[in-house]
């Protein structure tokens, strides 16, 4: 989100977690880059983060009359509603979490289906939650378009030792669309 608000030209961009963990690190790292951001050209882009958890955010955002729950502040739901493109990154890791995931991404789509998009960077850690996953979309009428694909990445070093590091061949990024 942040490398998208420094060099996309973004107006607003919208970060969310649903840890608490993750929600203070977002906050430190839009921080943390302002100089950055300033310095890319993007004085004017806004960059805020809030907190999103999908099962829960779908009941609280079908209707726009309703008050956002205690979990969502009506930033979040602004935010959700106006936006014109969802990026997701490393989201589709837990078969669980597929079918709100996957109700979400609809009901963005839903709302504008010429002008929406959304935007995922998926990684095929296993084959039966990707699998599901794209069946998923397929029932609910979102096609994908793979845009990248990890054989289109050249070797790049590793920034940091890690226990395990996940093939590039695995990553993929898709752009979902509704399909009626």
């Amino acid at each position: 989100g942040l490398v998208v608000a420094g060099s996309c030209g973004a107006k607003d961009v919208f970060l969310t977690d649903f840890t608490e963990a993750c929600r203070v690190n977002m906050a430190h790292n839009i921080l943390i880059n302002q100089d950055w951001l300033h310095e890319t050209q993007q004085p004017t882009t806004t960059v805020t983060q809030g907190y999103l958890e999908w099962s829960s955010f779908i009941d609280c955002s079908r209707h726009d009359d309703l008050p956002a729950s205690k979990e969502h502040d009506q930033t979040c739901l602004e935010a959700f509603s106006t936006a014109d493109i969802m990026l997701a990154a490393d989201v589709t890791y837990d078969v669980e979490s597929l079918k709100p995931l996957v109700a979400i991404v609809v009901q963005f789509l839903q709302k504008s289906p010429s002008t929406k998009k959304a935007i995922f960077g998926i990684t095929k850690r296993n084959m039966k939650t990707f699998n599901t996953f794209i069946e998923l979309l397929k029932e609910k009428d979102i096609a994908y378009e793979w845009i990248w694909t990890g054989q289109d990445c050249p070797p790049l070093p590793l920034w940091f030792p890690c226990k395990f590091t996940q093939q590039r061949s695995d990553v993929k990024i898709a752009s979902l669309t509704m399909t009626y």
